[in-house]
């Protein structure tokens, strides 16, 4: 006997039969959230597959097939390198001591060869 839960859960999920997805389903496809695919439209178009208006309607629609065929022309391995972030704690501090090390360096130095 199904539960009112587990047919709200099939309701969500895209199905072979259903060539047609909204937000939820793209986000269930793709695996990202719902407000992630929103911003991600405006923001970044390239990462989310191309999207139809119906007249009349708010929402973007999206063709499965065409949803499929997006993912497949884009894999896993041409993902663009990250760019680095901010240095890690004990990377600022290993600079920051190299640098007061070289300036004391330098002024022992320069206080050296004025005599």
């Amino acid at each position: 006997m199904k539960t009112p839960e587990c047919e709200d859960d099939l309701a969500d999920r895209p199905q072979s039969s259903n060539p047609v997805v909204g937000l939820d389903g793209l986000s269930v496809l793709l695996h990202r959230d719902r407000a992630t695919l929103i911003a991600d439209r405006c923001r970044a178009p390239d990462r989310v597959p191309p999207a139809y208006r119906v007249a009349g309607t708010r929402q973007p629609l999206w063709l499965v097939e065409d949803v499929l065929q997006w993912l497949r022309q884009h894999p896993e391995d041409e993902a663009l390198p990250r760019r680095p972030g901010r240095p890690k704690k004990t990377e600022q501090v290993h600079r920051q001591r190299h640098r007061m090390a070289a300036r004391r360096n330098d002024r022992s130095v320069a206080g050296g060869t004025q005599q």
